[in-house]
């Protein structure tokens, strides 16, 4: 990530360049703690460090786009102009990638929250039907058993049927 950092700070063709890239990295750097304020989960930070980096990839091939685009420039060569766009099109490719993975993330996320779920609804079964077993011999139990009611505990007579 840090490479990409420099890159994005590096891009400073004219006053508004520079802006923008610090507008890019203070919005990242000011997302990202706020993020750490909110959350501790793991996932969640790695999902959101892919988003994360998604937008600087974006900020930064729109910059690129935008550089080669402007013709005014002097620093730029044809030869700078032409890695510029394999910079953009490896840009694109890595985007692509970013996106794949933060939705095979988000699928496996999604498939061990349905594993746990599935394995709370067995042991909710298995306990309903102990309950179904279990409950109706503890009620007969109770109102049946062998202790003496309290009447003949203390010296009455025994009420039983």
């Amino acid at each position: 990530m840090a490479p990409t950092l420099r890159l994005v700070t590096t891009l400073r063709i004219n006053a508004k360049g520079a802006a923008t890239a610090d507008a890019i990295s203070g919005a990242r750097s000011g997302a990202a703690s706020a993020h750490r304020r909110t959350t501790s989960d793991a996932a969640v930070q790695q999902s959101a460090a892919v988003h994360m980096q998604k937008q600087l990839h974006q900020a930064v091939q729109q910059k690129l786009v935008s550089a080669s685009k402007q013709k005014a420039v002097p620093l730029i060569s044809h030869l700078t102009s032409t890695y510029l766009g394999d910079v953009q099109d490896h840009l694109s490719i890595l985007i692509d990638a970013l996106d794949s993975q933060s939705d095979q993330c988000r699928d496996l996320i999604n498939l061990v929250f349905n594993l746990i779920a599935h394995g709370t609804n067995q042991s909710m079964q298995t306990l309903t039907v102990v309950s179904v077993l279990f409950l109706p011999l503890t009620f007969l139990a109770g109102i049946y058993g062998e202790l003496p009611p309290l009447a003949l505990a203390r010296g009455g007579e025994d009420k039983r049927p």
